[in-house]
């Protein structure tokens, strides 16, 4: 835990990101802010700049939706274990994507509640 902690605090995700050669965003907001005032030598070409200045005020103003991320995860682990149960034979395959079916929109249905 601590070197996640670590990792991830401010000042360690602006070194990475400055100077780590990674064309990354950090998560911490006081190091994205260092970041656009202060950028990487790369985005010193013009164009590159205002690639640059762009996907950082998007990063800033981005969000993210762990309920979806574990959802379409979910989704994506329902059709493949029922389609490699039909490979392996296990069940039919008409059996398998019903299956699949069912416990994906079970998944999907969850988001909506």
């Amino acid at each position: 835990m601590k070197f996640a902690e670590w990792i991830t605090n401010a000042e360690n995700e602006y070194a990475w990101t400055h100077d780590g050669g990674a064309i990354i965003f950090p998560a911490a907001t006081e190091a994205l802010d260092k970041l656009v005032n202060n950028p990487p030598e790369i985005a010193d070409d013009p164009v590159f700049k205002a690639a640059y200045e762009e996907a950082a005020k998007a990063a800033k103003e981005a969000e993210a939706y762990t309920d979806v991320f574990y959802a379409t995860g979910a989704v994506k682990d329902a059709l493949i274990e029922n389609v490699n149960k039909a490979i392996r034979g296990e069940v039919d395959p008409k059996t398998a994507l019903k299956t699949a079916q069912d416990q994906m929109n079970e998944k999907l249905k969850a988001l909506q509640d």
